[in-house]
Formats: structure tokens, sequence, C-alpha cells
């Protein structure tokens, strides 16, 4: 781990316990029972910087007494954590305002966000109509929180979207424009209008009812919301939930916001505060008399008296609650209504006053049934989130109360009745009711939009259409199909986009949803941690597959919870939630789910909140905690995976995570956003590189994308649009070109070669897409799509344009003429729509131009349009609805169409019946077999039916000629079913579009038209063609980026084939209008032969040759491939030269695959299949292809190592073959017994028993100190000391001199042995026996007088016998000779001309010092030019060995061995102490001569001999007799005894 998380985490943990202190609990001022009592959690959520700890211990606290029952309004808690998770800082706390400030200051320019170079093209989706409702439960576009009308004109009017704005609608709701893409994220709760000139419009920001969006203030716009500027000077960021302006001066303003009451009297250029600081919600003035106002706060009422300059609250009359809304009524102008809630009970009712607000009565009784819940008499409401009422301006009788639903009383408040019901009528939770007084027409905002009634809600008109204010949790797109994204929406459930159109699909809160990229009817959603699936293309048949006490499965998840499908096995899943869990059977009912974690960092307090599967390596997978830590699988496909904690490793501590996501073809690479940085790890998290660039501080960022084509091409999305980087940019680009400033949830990319499009799900803003980034400088590239390619005269057709690389104009042409460009379309329009007013084919070729060039694509024969024969009859249900009886899904060839129960599809007569025929619709082959698929009613459990199937061969309109009736099903049945028919052998009619029809009803059927009683019928269309016969030719010379195939065409069918080619896509069924690529390839019949080009690497692909005749388009059979890695291709060196720590490998890069190797080396470790992310080292050696040498170090002896050579360029990393090999055994034994000899003042020589090593250093210091050798390096040695710590020696011997030493100084030395060499050597950094060890070297006696011709000139004992000049001082200890303990010696010194007095030592103990104890000659006079003899006695008790002997002349007597003297001479020479003899036969054989012997002594009784083989070999002589202890004979030596030699051993 390293020190900076650690810190962090430390740091972290000590604020986060100070947090939970006494004080901390106390700083919002409320005690825990009343947080237990009171939803205080609410207000809390609200304030300017609120704080989620503050915030999470109220809610807490609050649920720790309240059940979390549906109506309590915890999913607003969920919803505000969620949203703002990566939001908090360190401390807890969000500034929501900060995200504001910042944008508008990094563009400061002004509020244009248009394109700027390569910025994308994006596109909105929606939805912009209302959604297709097929989930049995209301649907809507997006909450609505405001609205205000033209003072003139009914038709004009504005709302307010907690995250999506401000909308304007000119035709009384038929269609709606934003006033505020320009400003990022912004919510209104309140809107004014200015009753005289309707171009000036303010705007209370922030979210009212649940904190969605940040309190900015008020802004302000004097030219009907083209700009707009923030005018909140003095009120600072607050939501502001309610505004009044003055009825007669209208620069004065009252704004109700979470802060207080403030007051403008210039037109909001500054506000004061009028009120205590609370969090109001509602205010009014007085109808008549706007010196008093009214307002609410936290359930308590405040009245002025004084146009609003002070307020006092009014208590008289009323009871506690959580919240009071409050209206008034010109029809009783002095009344005031307020309709409390929560306290003591749920629903207190209506409390009037008649006295201007100073008293109030309950005019509702106690015991009237709560109307605030889902039901009637429900125990529960979420009020705090939906409440608002109005009374009639000329009835005050008349009171609307919208809660989750609406309610109406007509007596004042004595009771109510409902009027909608949230599951089928009006889409659940009422935020604003108001009264256009220009048509008393009454408009209800809610979570789903925007509806009117003109009678009070007995009947209502939806005009919601056209907001497109959706809040996206989580989109998914469908793998194969671009018409197809499932959206989960935050309050209107689950949408699936199909064809362009919404179909709202499952209620609730719509969450991460995907579709099974193998089978799109496979389709997935979530509903808080519950995970459901629909096998019906989301249709109805879901079924839950995942929750909480189900399947197994003993925990919840997160508000949103991940999960995702095997990247390579789309029956395996994964989901978090407190654990990560799996099944391989997710299509079964029920799945069966294992927990293949448990307790991950320590714990289960916490939920998963991302995960990520890696496509490059299925076995790697990623999961990140809510509180921030990170987790890695090796092999999560294992029957028990182990896991990696990642959290010590991560670039931020535990600062909040956004998102983590895999690099698609390099299993190493994994991206994070962490603290609003995006980081790059290159070995699966261990380590990681800001790759942030300068995306501006202000966009927090919210997930990442990355394109897996793309060469590393990364998009994130932020709080205020995209951004862009890949490797061939240095750094991150704006990628919202015409996106407005939208807060981007979450982005996943549709692939279709130049139909490619990023798809954005935004909270606020619904559904978008652009193509994705191109290469500037290039010319676009065509490519379009038509709505239908089969249809009938009189359809209107759409031709999609979906070139790439940003085409600026566009031209169509289209033949035949007999067409007409429709709703205001032409041949120059993007996106034209057309009218075909003849039956036939019809050819399309689009043009498109940029600034860098243009391009074309023609499609031959593309659409065929024909007149339709009506039917004769079509059938209608007589019972419908219910049941689940009907027909559910037809598959036929390529018709696979599912379908609800008819009243959801088709709800105007004739009821029950389906005409598909120009929507689904397929070309069938005379005289060939074909199956057909009914799935007859809902489910197997459904109520059984009889069908039949027909075709209209002739096409007359009815189905009762000769072999019409295909199919008839002998009993009733439920489920899926299929039959088998052969079509004609030679169809009545061809090249015509023609009925088959398929039937049902409970009881049995006698003919195609009946009436069923509850039942369906359905039309589909099939067309006989006579079509060119071809088939696909084999895919050969496949490489990384191209292939080769062709076709064969073995017939032309009903007329020439005018084009013939190939065609190629990433998924099945490839076509002219969808594919990856194309390419054609002559006319005519016969075989022809295509080059496949720009293919990515690693890639499935899918290719049908094609033919065009005149009947239309004809394709082969298909061929599948797929293309070669684009991983580099590279070989593993056999390693060489491997010693103990090191060894050399490398390796060579036979192909590039076309890209730059970026890097390349070896990696290894000891366990086997090394890698970048498993290995205990690398070598990095440089980039390019060919062959490389790697130097492994760092390695440890005697053990065996993987190797693998490596290569990595932007596509991913090649491996090369594994190698293995053995270091060198370590098998040292350190050198021992250091001795000394040869000491002087300045030089010690030392000696030792070498150990087992082939080398070894000397060390010498002057502190007792060394620094161990360091494993591969070779110091070289200088046996001239220099001072500190210095090698002396590096060899193979076992002695060294080490010269240049101080005189009496104590140096320490120490022997390593070592083997190896270089790089390769090893130590042995063990001591020794004797090893290290230590040795002072000899004083140096000095001389005052600087006369050196007084000094010794000879000296002579035993063996020395040295002539020396004149010196004060001269090192003799190179001269040695033996003496025998206990014997004496006669010394000779010659002084030079003067008389000096001599002194002799021996430094017995070898400590360095010649002690008194150690001088055997003192003060000796010896005369000038004189040679003196005296005698001196080796003391018998001292041990044997080598000792320094120093003679000393002075002048004067007294001078110890290093006193300083005025004349003479000191001289040290070497005497090594025996206690034996050993001849040397210096002078003659004689045996009883002195001379021979080393001791200068003939041996006698009692004394040990050795004999040495020298030139003159001891002789005994005749008559002599020798009595010895023990005699050795060395080295071959003898003796000759002429006499008599007694030994005693």
């Amino acid at each position: 781990m390293s020190l900076k998380p650690m810190f962090s985490n430390l740091l972290k943990t000590i604020l986060l316990l100070l947090f939970f202190t006494p004080a901390f609990a106390q700083m919002n001022n409320f005690s825990d029972d009343e947080l237990r009592n009171y939803p205080h959690w609410f207000d809390l959520m609200q304030k300017e910087n609120p704080n989620y700890f503050e915030v999470k211990k109220a809610y807490d606290l609050y649920f720790e007494k309240h059940e979390k029952a549906r109506g309590t309004g915890y999913k607003n808690f969920e919803r505000w954590a969620w949203k703002n998770r990566g939001d908090f800082d360190e401390l807890g706390f969000l500034n929501p305002a900060k995200l504001f400030k910042s944008y508008m200051r990094e563009n400061q320019n002004g509020f244009n966000r248009g394109p700027s170079g390569n910025a994308g093209n994006w596109i909105e989706l929606g939805p912009k109509v209302y959604p297709v409702n097929v989930s049995g439960q209301e649907t809507g576009t997006g909450r609505v929180n405001a609205i205000a009308f033209h003072p003139t004109d009914p038709d004009v009017f504005w709302i307010g979207a907690p995250s999506g704005g401000l909308w304007q609608s000119n035709d009384g709701g038929d269609s709606y424009f934003s006033n505020t893409d320009q400003l990022p994220s912004l919510g209104v709760s309140s809107i004014i209008v200015h009753p005289v000139n309707p171009d000036t419009i303010f705007i209370g920001t922030g979210d009212r009812d649940a904190g969605n969006a940040p309190g900015l203030g008020v802004f302000r716009s004097v030219d009907g919301g083209a700009n707009w500027t923030q005018q909140n000077n003095g009120m600072g960021d607050r939501t502001v939930s309610d505004m009044i302006i003055h009825p007669t001066n209208r620069r004065t303003i009252l704004a109700a916001t979470s802060n207080g009451i403030y007051k403008t009297i210039n037109s909001g250029n500054n506000w004061t505060l009028k009120s205590v600081s609370s969090h109001f919600k509602d205010i009014e003035y007085h109808p008549t008399n706007p010196n008093y106002a009214y307002a609410t706060a936290n359930g308590l009422f405040y009245r002025s008296t004084d146009a609003g300059e002070s307020w006092v609250q009014i208590t008289s009359g009323l009871i506690a609650c959580s919240r009071m809304v409050l209206g008034v009524t010109p029809d009783e102008p002095n009344s005031v209504f307020c309709l409390l809630t929560g306290g003591s009970a749920i629903f207190h009712g209506i409390f009037k006053s008649t006295d201007s607000g100073l008293n109030f009565t309950r005019i509702t009784p106690s015991s009237h049934a709560n109307i605030l819940g889902y039901n009637d008499g429900d125990d529960h409401s979420q009020a705090n989130y939906d409440l608002c009422m109005l009374i009639d301006p000329g009835d005050a009788d008349k009171i609307l109360v919208g809660s989750i639903n609406i309610h109406l009383s007509t007596n004042g408040g004595l009771n109510f009745t409902k009027k909608t019901h949230w599951s089928n009528q009006l889409h659940a939770d009422q935020h604003v009711v108001a009264r256009n007084p220009l048509n008393g027409r009454i408009y209800e905002g809610h979570d789903g939009g925007l509806h009117y009634s003109d009678d009070y809600f007995t009947t209502w008109t939806n005009i919601s259409g056209g907001l497109r204010i959706g809040q996206t949790y989580r989109i998914g797109q469908a793998a194969y199909n671009r018409k197809l994204v499932i959206n989960g929406y935050q309050d209107n459930g689950t949408s699936i986009v199909k064809d362009d159109i919404f179909y709202t699909v499952a209620g609730g809160d719509g969450m991460e949803s995907a579709f099974d990229y193998s089978d799109e009817n496979y389709v997935y959603t979530t509903y808080i941690s519950t995970i459901k699936r629909s096998n019906t293309r989301g249709i109805g048949g879901w079924n839950i597959i995942a929750t909480e006490d189900e399947n197994g499965i003993d925990e919840e998840g997160a508000w949103v919870t991940p999960y995702s499908l095997h990247v390579t096995d789309p029956n395996t899943m994964f989901f978090g939630y407190k654990n990560i869990w799996r099944t391989n059977n997710v299509k079964s009912d029920p799945p069966t789910w294992t927990k293949i974690s448990n307790s991950l960092g320590g714990t289960n307090s916490y939920n998963f909140v991302y995960t990520d599967q890696s496509l490059a390596d299925p076995n790697t997978f990623y999961a990140v905690k809510e509180n921030n830590t990170v987790f890695r699988s090796d092999n999560v496909n294992d029957l028990t995976p182990g896991w990696i904690d990642l959290s010590g490793y991560l670039p931020e501590g535990n600062s909040n995570i956004d998102d983590i996501i895999c690099h698609p073809t390099d299993p190493e690479i994994v991206y994070l956003i962490q603290n609003e940085k995006i980081y790059k790890s290159g070995d699966k998290g261990q380590t990681w590189t800001n790759i942030t660039g300068s995306i501006p501080t202000s966009n927090n960022l919210n997930t990442l994308v990355i394109d897996k084509f793309g060469n590393e091409s990364l998009y994130v999305g932020t709080k205020t649009g995209v951004y862009h980087k890949n490797a061939g940019l240095a750094d991150w680009i704006a990628f919202d070109g015409d996106l407005p400033v939208v807060d981007v949830r979450e982005m996943e990319i549709y692939y279709g070669g130049t139909a490619s499009r990023l798809r954005a799900g935004t909270y606020g803003r619904g559904l978008w897409e652009t193509d994705l980034y191109f290469v500037d400088n290039q010319a676009p590239v065509a490519n379009f799509a038509a709505s239908k390619t089969i249809c009938e005269v009189g359809d209107d057709i759409k031709l999609e344009d979906l070139s790439a690389i940003s085409p600026t104009s566009w031209t169509w042409t289209i033949t035949p003429a007999t067409y007409t460009f429709i709703n205001g379309t032409n041949s120059g329009s993007q996106h034209p729509e057309v009218e075909f007013s003849a039956s036939g084919l019809y050819t399309i070729t689009l043009n498109v131009t940029n600034s860098y060039g243009s391009n074309s694509k023609t499609i031959n024969k593309y659409i065929q349009v024909f007149s339709i024969v009506a039917p004769n009859c079509t059938p209608v249900t007589q019972n419908l609805g219910g049941y689940g009886m009907g027909i559910y899904q037809v598959q036929l060839n390529t018709i696979n169409y599912y379908s609800s129960d008819a009243q959801g599809d088709n709800p105007n007569p004739p009821k029950g019946y389906l005409n598909l025929i120009s929507t689904q619709n397929t070309i069938l082959l005379a005289n060939t077999q074909y199956t057909f698929t009914a799935q007859i009613g809902h489910n197997v459990n459904s109520y059984k039916q009889y069908w039949k199937v027909y075709i209209d061969y002739n096409n007359d309109g009815d189905f009762e000629d000769a072999n019409e009736l295909i199919y008839s099903s002998p009993s009733a049945v439920a489920g899926v079913y299929s039959t088998t028919f052969t079509t004609l052998s030679n169809p009545p009619v061809v090249n015509q579009l023609i009925r088959l029809r398929i039937i049902s009803d409970y009881y049995t059927l006698s003919g195609p038209c009946d009436n069923p009683d509850y039942g369906q019928a359905e039309d589909y269309g099939i067309i006989f063609k006579n079509l060119p016969s071809l088939s696909t030719n084999n895919i050969t010379d496949i490489t990384y980026n191209s292939a080769e195939s062709g076709g064969n065409i073995t017939q032309q069918g009903g007329s020439a084939v005018i084009a013939r080619g190939l065609v190629w896509n990433i998924r099945s069924g490839a076509t002219l209008d969808n594919n990856w690529g194309y390419s054609e390839n002559g006319s005519g019949t016969g075989s022809f032969t295509v080059t496949i080009p720009a293919l990515s690497a690693n890639t499935l692909y899918y290719v049908r040759a094609y033919a065009i005749n005149s009947d239309g388009i004809a394709y082969g059979n298909e061929e599948i491939f797929t293309t070669l890695d684009q991983i580099p291709e590279v070989s593993t060196t056999t390693p060489f030269q491997v010693l103990y720590l090191t060894a050399t490998s490398g390796g060579n890069i036979t192909d590039d695959k076309g890209k730059t190797i970026l890097e390349r080396g070896v990696v290894w470790n000891t366990t086997g299949e090394p890698s970048l992310s498993s290995c205990i080292g690398k070598t990095t050696d440089g980039t390019g292809s060919g062959i490389f040498v790697s130097n492994i170090t760092g390695l440890n002896t005697n053990t065996q190592y993987y190797v693998k050579a490596y290569a990595r360029n932007s596509y991913g990393i090649g491996y090369g073959e594994e190698k293995t090999f053995t270091t060198l055994p370590e098998d040292i034994n350190q050198s021992s017994n250091i001795i000394f000899s040869e000491v002087s003042t300045s030089k010690i020589k030392l000696e030792w028993t070498n150990g087992t090593g082939a080398s070894r250093i000397v060390k010498i210091n002057n502190v007792n100190s060394f620094t161990l050798p360091v494993n591969g390096t070779n110091p070289s040695a200088n046996t001239v000391y220099a001072g500190g710590e210095q090698v002396i020696y590096n060899g193979s011997g076992n002695s060294v001199t080490v010269t240049n030493l101080n005189p009496a100084t104590t140096y320490y030395f120490h022997v390593f042995d070592y083997n190896g060499s270089g790089a390769s050597t090893v130590y042995n950094i063990a001591p020794g026996n004797g090893n290290p060890t230590s040795r002072a070297t000899y004083c140096l006696p000095t001389y005052a007088n600087g006369d050196v011709q007084t000094h010794i000139k000879g000296f002579i004992i035993n063996k020395i016998n040295n002539i020396s000049g004149s010196s004060h001082y001269t090192d003799y200890t190179n001269l040695s000779t033996a003496l025998l303990a206990g014997e004496t010696y006669d010394v000779s010194v010659e002084m030079s001309y003067n008389t000096l007095r001599v002194s002799l030592w021996i430094d017995f103990n070898d400590n360095s010092i010649f002690e008194t104890s150690e001088k055997l000659l003192s003060d000796l006079s010896c005369p000038g030019n004189h040679t003196t003899t005296t005698q001196i006695t080796i003391p018998s008790s001292v041990d044997p060995g080598s000792h320094v002997l120093r003679v000393r002349a002075a002048w004067s007597s007294g001078y110890d061995a290093c006193a300083v003297g005025n004349w003479g001479e000191a001289e040290d020479y070497m005497v090594e102490i025996k206690d034996f003899f050993t001849w040397d036969g210096s002078s003659s054989n004689n045996w009883n001569t002195g001379s021979n012997w080393d001791v200068g002594k003939v041996p006698g009784t009692g004394d040990i001999v050795e004999i040495e083989n020298v030139a003159n070999e001891p002789v005994i002589q005749v008559g002599q007799t020798v009595n010895v202890k023990k005699v050795t004979f060395l080295n071959g030596s003898e003796i000759e005894v002429n006499g008599t030699l007694n030994v005693e051993e």
C-alpha cells in the first residue's frame, strides 16, 4: 500500500469519527427523538450546502420508527443520495451551486455551446411524444414542478421541470421548446411572467420537492427567455419554491425559499430576507389587499400585514403538522385555506381562516379518510414530496387537492371525492395545480408531465408529449438493432425505444437496463434492487429473477443495482448487492444464484455500485462498493472466485468513485473515475496515471465508455456534457455540439460501421445520440436507411441519414419520380420524409458533402411500394381486455413480432384486430417449407385458445380459396406453438404484398372472418418474388484487418442481375441498409470475388453475397469468420547466462499488426503464466519491432522462474511462449579467522581462512560499521587506504596488506565471500568465525630535532642482521626472525657518531601498545661509531605467534616507545615466538650447530623439533647423543643419524 492512500484513508476516518460525535449530531439543532418522529431529513436535503452524513443520520433515525413503505417518501432520499453520490466532498458536504459557478467562469464568453470542430452531431431522440404505454401503469415524460401563463394569450404558457429547465408552449401544449438548454443542469420550481410585459420572465431555481437540482436563486430574462441573468444578490444560492409578484407594483416580488422569504423592490436586482430562516414552500397575496400575504414553512403558517416586510407565525386554530399548503380565492378574499398533513396523523384536512389568516377553524372532520396515499384510507403518504391545492376563484367551496392522486371537495373541504387514480388514470405524484385565468382551464403538473381539465378532472387531456424532460438513470443499447434502446427513468418506469417510438414497458422507477446481446427478445431492468426479465422484448412477460428473500438471495442492493451479462456467455449474469452474485442460467425460471464473494474488505455493510467484466479476459471482473473500495477477481468464472482488494492502490485513497470500465482488448488496462478525475491503470489497478488532462474543473464526471473498435477512444459523460479522447489526441476535446448543458448519466455505443452511434441518457433531457468521433480533414462517408423498405402507396417513409464524418449538405435522388417530399422536407433535407404515389421498386441515392469532399451511396431497387388489396373482413373482438388472451408473438422467416393484448396495441375500433401488413412482412420462396411459430396467450397459464393461420395466395381479399388455410389447431392451447407448411409451387401472385392472417379465440373458430369472443386477429405481409439464386463463397485469406470472399449467382430470377456484391456486418443478417460495409462487384450471373477491407481485429463478422434484379434484392447464405488478433506476435528468447541473481532473455516481435509497438520487454514470476499484472518483475526494452534483449535482475538464488516476452501496441498486449530457468544455488561459507602480521605504524597485513566462495572482498573502516555488499555489484579494490569504509581486496586469495594507515589508530576489517561476477554476484553477508575483527597500528615516535645523522646504523638479533640508513623511524616489519620462548638472545646495536640510549620492546599481546611489561631492554648506552652487544630473555609465558619488536635510540634516558625525543631513531621488526625448533640448515648440516635452527638454539631434552626438507639435511655426528621429545618430518625430509637419537614420543 502506498503512503498516500494510507494517509488519505486515515485522515478521512478521523474526520468521519468526528462527524459522529454528539457535537456533529446536534449541528442541525434537532434531538434524536425529534429526528425519529418527524422527517427532518427531507428539509435537511434541501439546505444550501447539505451534508450527507447529517441527512443520512436523520433519515436512518426516522426510519428506525417508520416503515419504508410505499408513500413514505424514502425514495426521495435514495434518489438524492444516488444522483449526488459522486459530488459530496470528503467531509460529506454538497455544494451544488459550485458546478454552476465554475461552469459559468469557464464559459464566460457566453452561454452558447454550439459545435466547434469535431464536437459530435447530437440529435435528440426523446421521448419527443408521449410514450405508448403497455405497462398497465400510467407513464409520462418527466416531472413538472411549476406552471405560469401568458397574460393575454391562453395558448402560451411555461412549465418548470426539476432537472430539465424551463419550457414554453405557444400552441396550448401541442408542442414545446426549451428556454434554458444553455444553462447547466437547471431545475425550475417557480415561474413569474410579467403581467404587462411577458418578455420579462423570472424563474425560481432548484427542486422544491426532491432536491434533485441545486438552488441558484432567481434568474431573469427580459427577451422572452432567449438570455438569462442570475438575480440572487442578497439571496444567495437558494431553492426558490414559490414566487408572487405585486399586483400593482410590478417591481416587487416575494420569494419563498429554502432559507426564508426574500423580497425585492427592483425586479430582482437585490433581495432582502424578511422572515425567519426556514424552508418556505408556499406564498400567496391576499386576493384584493397585497398588504396581506401568507406563507408556509415546515408545517407552520406565517402572515404579513405590511406587504411582506415582516412575518408573524400564526397558531390559532392550527395543529402540529409536517407540511402545509395554502390557497386563497377572490370569491372569499379574506379567507385562507390550509391543508395540513403529517404529525399526529397523515391527513388533517382543510383548516380555514375567515379573518385574513389570523385565526383558523378545522373544516375537514378528523375522521375523514386519508386522501394523500396511494389509495384512500392508506396509513401513509408522501406529502412532503407531492402536495398542491387550488381554490376555485369563483367558488370557494371547490377545493382541488393533488397528492399521489387528485381529489375534489365541493363543500369547502368538508369531504373529498377521488377524481383520478395513479395506477391507470393520471400519473402519480402531483406537484403543481394552476388555473389559467384566461380560459378557466386547470393544469396539473405531476411526475409524468402535464394534464389539463375543463371540468375539474372528470375528464382530462394529456399535453405532456412535447416535454423532453426525462430523468434517465441508465440506458441499454441493443447489440444488433440500432432502433432498439431501453431506458430507465426516475418516476416514469422503463421505456423501450423501438423504431423511434417510446414504449413504457414497466412502471415505478426504471433503473439499470439491458438487452441480451445474443437475443434481443430477452431484456432486463431493475426497480431498486429487484431485477426483472422479459423474454418478449419488454412487451409483457416480466418476471422477477433476483430480489431479496427469493431464489436463495439473502440480502438487498443499492438504489441503482449494478448487473451485467457475461461478456461471452449470455446465459450467465452477475449482479452486485452487498456481495457479488452469479447465475449460469439467467433465462431459466427461476435462475439459480450463487454468492461468489463474501465480506469483501471485511464487511457486508456496503452495497456494490459499479461492476465491469473484461471483454479482453472474461476471467477479470472489477467491483466497486459504495464506500469506494475496489475489488478485482482474476477467476470470476471459477466455482469459488478469488478477490483482490485494490483499495490500497487507488490514486485518491477512498475518495468518491463514479465509474470503472475495462479496456476492450487489453486485459491489463482499466479506467477509473475518482474524485472528479480520470485515471488509467496498465497493470490491473496496481498503479494509476491521471489522464484527466484539461477537462474543466466544473465538469463533475459521471460515466465512461470506450469504443471497442477505436484507438483507445474514450468518452466521458459529465454534469455538463461529454468529452472525448483517443490515442491520437494529446488531450480531451469537448464533444457536445448541439447537446444541451445537461447531466449525462450513462452512455452506450451501437456498433454499425458508419451507422455507429453514441447514445447518452441524461438526467433531465431524455435520450440523445451522435455519430462517433472522426479525424478532421476527411470527406464524409454516405450511409442511410429507410423507416420501411416495403410499404403501401401513400405511406409516410422517413429516409434517415446515417453518414459518418459530419456532412454539412445532403442531396437525395429517388427513381422513379413518382413520389413527393412531405412534412416540410425536400431533397436537401438531412432526414427527408417521402410519400410514394405509385407501386414499384425505387432506387435511392444519397450524396453527402462537407468542406473536405463528398461521397455517395446508392441502393438499387431498395424500397418496394405496393397497392395493397383491402381485406374482405376485419374481425372484431367482442370481449376485449384482460384474461391474457390474444396473439402475443408471431415468427415466420424474418418476421419476429411481439404484441401485448390487443387493447394495448389498438385501443380504437376495430377492437382486437391488428393490420401489420406494411410493417411486418417477409419474402417467401415458392415450393419451400417454412416454420410458423406463435405465442398463444400471455403465457402457458393463460386461458387456452384455438388458432388458425391463412395466406391469401390469390390476393382477392378473402382467405376462403383452396390451399389458403395453412394451419388449424386441433385443440385449444396456451403458450408457444409451431407448425410447418410448404408454399405453393407456383404462387398465383408474385411481387405483390399479400396477407397472412392469424386468428385466435377461446371458442372454436369457424373461419378467418369470425369475430372472436376473447381472442384476436392479426394480418402480416408476404411477398413471393422471382429473385436471383446465389451462394456466398467461403471466407479465405483472413488477416487482422481484411479477408476475401465473394459469391456465385446461379440463376438470375425473373430478370437480369443489375448489381451484385458482398455485404458484411458484426451481427447476423447484413443487408445493404444495415451493415458494417459493402462492396459492389459488377452485374450478371456467375462467380465473383471481393476483398473485404478495413476490418477490426479479433472480431466476428457475418458475410452475405447479394444480387439485385428488377424484382428486388436477394441474399446468399451467411458465412462467418473472425479476424485475427491485432495484438503483436512475439516469441520469447530461451534464457541464457543464468547466474545466481541474474539471467538474460528477450524476444522477437515478428508482427506488430500494423500498430506501433509502444512497449516491449519480458515479465517473470515463480508460479507460471507471467503477465504484466501477474509478475514479480518486468523489463522495458524500448519500442518497435524486431529482436530485443532483456537483462533480468533482482532474482534469488536456486529458484525456478517463468518468463515471457511481451509487446504492447494500442490494441493490446501480446505474449510470447513461456520459458523457464533456475538460478544457481547459493552455497557459500564465509571466510574466518582473520589474523594480522606486519603491523606497523602505517600498514597492516591480514590473513584469513578462506570460505567456500569463489572469491571475496575485504573491507576496512576506521569505525566499527560496515555497509553490507549488494548482490549484483562487484566493487574494485585499492590497498592504499583513503579513509572511511573502503574495499581493499577483491579476489580469490587469503591475504592482503593495506597501507597508508594512520599511526596508533584502530582499524576494522570484514571479509565477505561471494560467487559469480558483475550483475550476477551473490554475497554471503553473514559474519564468520573471527570475522569481522579489528587491529590498531603502532604509534610513531617522533623527534624534535630534525638532525637524522644520530641514528641506528645496524641491528642484530638471531637471524635479523640489518644495516640501516639515517632516519628518525624505519619500518622493517618485513624482516623477521624466530625466537624461542624462555631463551636468551644476543642483541647488537651499532650507533652513528653520537652516544645514544637504546631500549627494546616486543608487543607480546599484539595490542599495538608497547607496555612496560613488554620492555626487554632499557636505556642501554651505546657509544657512537661502535657496536654494543647485550642480551635479552624471552619470557617463557608468552604465547607463540608473530609480534612487533621495536628498538629505539634516544639522546637521553627515560623515553617510552612513543614519546617525542630530541635526537635518535626507532625501528620496528617482526619476531615469531615459538615453542618448537625448525631446522633450516642455513650454516651446515651439523645437528648441534645453533645457526642451523630457526630459533638460533640447539634443541635438547623435552624440545619439539620439525625437520624441513632443505638443502642441508641434519646429521647427528658419530658419538653425539641427541635427546628430544618429538620429531616431525615435513615435505619428505629426513635425518641422518650417525650417533644416538633418543625421542621420547
